[in-house]
């Protein structure tokens, strides 16, 4: 019996071994990232065994699992994988960039790529793939919703602008606000927009000075750096894109329907005096003679958006390169003006030269052009004259000539005014932007602790701006001898920047620290050149140059050169990886410092501890403190330390006075940090930061007793304090299906803290960028709203305010004193709108001191004036944004929002349109029963076009900003007979839509190159994009 039962017992062993083995089975597949290109190098491990194996150079594997075990799928910078083996022996893995990804190294802020885990500061890294789905052709968009504590603004809806950027708070008072821009490594003096999103691997931004010390007076303002794409398969990859799309507005602009003229009993404008009279009633609530015209709606039109891009990578044995060719085409919003047309070609290369040497190479060449037209302000702006213009009348008519009506006469109330699209047709605004950006790294290795780095690399770039008025332009009824015969105005410019770095590099462990140092020397040499030529009073028609000019002719030149050099040396130790210490110094000297102050040093010194190595918790990833301190400045501009004059009709009169001791401010920054892992799904983040700027640099007004009006010195002092998080994760992982979000929360106070000797003064607001020569034609804003004051935030908006209640009014003995009345309080009252008045005047026309009702502005009861007073502030309370992701099998839905709650825009568009008899809120108090005088260009809530806090809105917002739905047919759908990897299909979006309270287009206005000068004077509107793609990868 027993060996009966021994025998059955072997059987049943045998049966089940025999199971087990014919469970096991060979499972192969391919690897892709995100776009679909295949990833070398991945890790793959069968679950809860040993067996592992990796993808080779075109992301194929094979490995042995039994059905119903789990195969991981792990590199760095993408999101780990998880396939549960069934029937089939094919699993293809298409994996996901990984943003936060805990083991990620960067390059930015660190002398050589680093872990993140090892870093003592913050460095966000911002994920493209939902950007390169989206119709965009600035990288800037990138950082939109996704980098905390960075306010990114577009400042109108041209399409050659570029978008005002600005990290944590300002350090800067007269200078720019601007972070420094790199593309791989290369210090550039380009702008986000000149660059592809296409051929970008990944965007990497420091926002303070504890992280970007590393760059010195150059960085003070943070620093972005794009990293461009390598070739990483072994068989050559090629991928072909198309973009087409669509651009309109997403709102109308609330203008009025009805006026305040006496009409006749047919209706038409009543002339029986002469003229167009107003109506005795004072309301605002006749219909005009006719049909009305919404020009609007017809002029700002959609248009075309186009991009097509081709690439081909490869990874060869010694060999790796990419190149790409591209060409986008923007039209905007306006009908007739030509289209921003931008072409750029990219080449990266790298050669192992040997096992010791290794040569990289990297050009990218781009040439932009396209009518520029004026953003913002009044003049030529098209936006000022088309909202300005009289409702009845057909700005599309033509003229004998069958050309458009240059302009229109008056019409007793509403003045002269010139058809934009007479001017858009016949003034050309034409801008050509060039620029080469090359680099050639040697890298060579003593020993494996023992590396050097040799780089040059140049950034060129040029801008043509040509501004031309034909002979026979016509500017209106009355003759303008300075341009309606002709007129040219010519700009030239170049700025060149050289650089060369060589760096040694010392890495060694010491039983259980680990030592990384560097030293750095880098030398910088920029040139710029630019002249100027202008004349009028053309001999002919139809040629377009100088020579015909015979009036008016000017000609300027310029050229100037900056020279620095740089020294650095960077070392950072660690204990088994868990407890990291840093320390930085770099000295830089340069031309831009006044010659008695021509050395600046800058440092850093940083800490972390990694507790969760301390831990033994099975659901903590990731447990670190962290904190740095450091320092960064910003450079002076050229001609700051110098002695200048003006020359006029032969006259040559002092201006400035030169200053040997000017030097960079000193901007520090303490930093604090926490980062938390959790389940191999989530990482939270979380930020303070507090910085300080010392001797910030301001123009200060000098006596009449030295020989000079001003001078540029070191005598101002800001400060900021910044709490930003980021939350991230993929809570939500299987076969089919993955969800990946990242919400974004960051909060900034900044504050002026000293002006020194100077007193407070309203911020001029420059048209340029810092003392480059910029092509822009932009008018100055015709009002002086942005305050710079101690106590007071960098954004503080000061003018006039109205009175909203009787605890407001300024009483001195007894009597009101505010409008110059002297009246009781008893006198007073608040109206319907919320507007202190003199209640016997409720229903009146005309002016307070005549009787009329008016509303009450606040006084100054020492000057006996009207008060000037902080009315807002432009800085947000609060940004955030909100990402997500959702892919099931081959389609992906990804989403991006973004808010700010708080800050204010200053709407001047609305303030003149009140001037104008032209605003929608006009109708609203003649619907109400209140004469137009309330509210008119003589009224006290227009202000004399003065600043007024009735004019200050919330800039409070949310944005769906980015949509995109992509399907993906990979080789499962196509097969193995098609020579293609796969075929992306994109429907997306931008800028879809906005919710917010403020009356004008958009909330996102900024002039001046800078997000806190939230300014609206008849700003280019912002606009949505809708497109549809193609990609084809071969």
């Amino acid at each position: 019996m027993r060996t009966k039962l021994s025998g059955l017992f072997t059987l049943l062993l045998a049966f089940a071994v025999h199971l087990s083995f014919a469970q096991d089975k060979t499972i192969s597949g391919t690897v892709t990232d995100q776009d679909g290109l295949p990833l070398p190098g991945v890790n793959i491990i069968v679950g809860g065994t040993s067996d592992g194996t990796q993808t080779d150079f075109d992301g194929n594997y094979s490995i042995k699992a039994s059905v119903g075990q789990v195969i991981l799928f792990s590199y760095i910078g993408q999101r780990d994988e998880r396939r549960t083996v069934g029937s089939s022996s094919t699993i293809n893995v298409q994996m996901q960039e990984d943003a936060q990804a805990l083991g990620e190294v960067v390059v930015t802020g660190v002398a050589q790529g680093t872990s993140k885990k090892k870093l003592a500061f913050a460095v966000e890294t911002v994920p493209v793939t939902g950007v390169q789905s989206v119709p965009t052709p600035d990288p800037a968009s990138a950082l939109i919703g996704r980098v905390a504590g960075a306010q990114i603004v577009s400042g109108g809806g041209n399409p050659l602008r570029n978008q005002a950027v600005v990290f944590r708070g300002a350090s800067s008072i007269e200078g720019s606000t601007s972070p420094l821009i790199i593309v791989d490594g290369i210090i550039t003096e380009g702008f986000l927009n000149e660059f592809s999103t296409q051929d970008i691997k990944s965007i990497e931004v420091v926002k303070g000075a504890a992280a970007s010390s590393l760059y010195g007076s150059l960085a003070g303002n943070g620093v972005i750096q794009i990293i461009t794409k390598q070739g990483t398969t072994e068989k050559p990859r090629v991928t072909l894109r198309f973009e087409n799309g669509f651009s309109e507005t997403q709102e109308s602009y609330p203008l009025a329907v009805n006026h305040d003229r006496l009409l006749d009993a047919n209706g038409n404008f009543d002339v029986s005096s002469g003229s167009i009279v107003p109506d005795p009633d004072g309301l605002f609530d006749n219909p005009w003679p006719g049909q009305l015209v919404d020009n609007v709606e017809r002029i700002i039109t959609s248009q075309p958006y186009q991009q097509i891009t081709a690439s081909d990578s490869q990874r060869l044995d010694k060999v790796a390169y990419y190149t790409s060719l591209e060409r986008t085409e923007v039209a905007g919003i306006l009908d007739g003006i030509d289209p921003l047309v931008r072409t750029n070609a990219r080449l990266n290369l790298k050669i192992d030269l040997s096992d010791k040497w290794q040569l990289d190479m990297t050009n990218y060449v781009v040439r932009r052009v396209g009518q520029e037209v004026e953003a913002s302000g009044q003049g030529d702006n098209l936006f000022f004259n088309l909202l300005t213009s009289d409702p009845t009348i057909d700005l599309n008519q033509r003229d004998e000539t069958g050309g458009f009506v240059p302009s229109f006469e008056g019409n007793g109330f509403l003045n002269e005014y010139q058809n934009p699209l007479y001017v858009a047709r016949n003034q050309d605004q034409d801008l050509e932007i060039n620029r080469l950006t090359s680099a050639i790294n040697l890298k060579y290795k003593f020993n494996d602790n023992l590396t050097a780095d040799f780089q040059v690399s140049t950034d060129r770039g040029s801008q043509r701006l040509i501004n031309f008025f034909p002979k026979g332009y016509v500017s209106g009824s009355q003759f303008n001898a300075g341009q309606d015969n002709g007129f040219i105005f010519d700009l030239r410019a170049s700025r060149a920047r050289v650089n060369a770095f060589a760096q040694v590099n010392y890495n060694n462990t010491f039983g259980d620290f680990n030592l990384r140092s560097s030293l750095r020397y880098l030398h910088e040499d920029v040139k710029e050149e630019f002249s100027t030529a202008q004349g009028s009073n053309f001999l002919t028609e139809g040629v377009r140059n100088l020579q015909q000019a015979t009036e008016n002719i000017f000609i300027n030149s310029g050229a100037n050169r900056e020279k620095t050099q740089n020294v650095f040396f960077s070392a950072d130790i660690d204990y088994k990886d868990k407890i990291i210490l840093g320390a930085f110094f770099r000295g830089d000297r340069s031309s831009l410092f006044g010659q008695d102050n021509r050395d600046q040093f800058f440092y850093r010194g940083s800490f972390a501890y990694r507790l969760g190595e301390d831990l033994t918790v099975d659901w903590l990833d990731e447990l670190k403190l962290r904190a740095s301190y450091g320092t960064a400045g910003l450079r002076p501009n050229f001609g700051d330390i110098f002695e200048t004059f003006t020359v006029t009709q032969g006259n040559i009169a002092p201006l400035q006075i030169g200053n040997p001791d000017l030097q960079s401010p000193t901007i520090s920054e303490l930093e604090v940090g926490l980062d938390v892992g959790l389940l191999s799904k989530l990482l939270f983040t979380f930020n303070y930061a507090f910085s300080e700027t010392e001797d910030a640099i301001l123009t200060v007004p000098l006596s009449g007793a030295v020989p000079g009006t001003v001078q540029r010195q070191n005598v101002a002092s800001t400060e900021y304090t910044s709490y930003e998080a980021i939350f991230s994760g993929t809570p939500y992982n299987t076969d089919n299906f993955t969800w990946d979000f990242s919400v974004t929360f960051a909060a900034v106070d900044n504050e002026i803290t000293s002006l020194g000797n100077v007193a407070p003064f309203n911020r001029n607001i420059n048209v340029g960028f810092g003392d480059r020569v910029v092509a822009n034609v932009d008018n100055a804003p015709a009002v002086n709203v942005f305050r710079v004051e101690p106590g007071q935030p960098f954004g503080a908006l000061f003018g006039n305010k109205l009175v909203r209640s009787l605890d407001e009014l300024t009483v001195v003995d007894g009597l009101v004193i505010n409008e110059g009345l002297n009246l009781p309080v008893s006198d007073f009252s608040v109206n319907q709108f919320g507007h202190v008045i003199v209640t016997a005047n409720d229903g009146q026309t005309g002016l307070v001191n005549a009787g009329g009702e008016q509303a009450i502005r606040a006084w100054d009861e020492d000057t006996n004036q009207l008060a000037v007073e902080v009315m807002g502030d432009t800085n947000p309370d609060l940004l955030m944004g909100f990402r997500n992701t959702f892919t099931y099998k081959n389609l992906r839905l990804y989403t991006l929002i973004d808010m700010q709650i708080g800050g204010d825009v200053y709407n001047y568009t609305r303030q003149f349109l009140y001037f104008n008899d032209r605003h929608a809120d006009l109708d609203t108090f003649g619907a109400a029963g209140q004469p137009s005088s309330y509210a008119n260009a003589s009224s006290t809530i227009y202000n004399g076009a003065a600043p007024i806090d009735y004019f200050v809105e919330d800039a409070s917002f949310a944005k769906l900003r980015e949509v995109s739905i992509t399907y993906t047919m990979d080789g499962d759908v196509l097969g193995p007979k098609v020579p293609i990897d796969n075929i992306q299909f994109t429907l997306s979006g931008r800028n879809l839509y906005t919710w917010t309270d403020y009356t004008g287009y958009d909330p996102e206005v900024a002039i001046s190159g800078s997000p806190i000068f939230k300014l609206d004077e008849f700003s280019t509107p912002n606009f949505r994009t809708f497109a549809a793609s193609i990609q084809v990868t071969f």
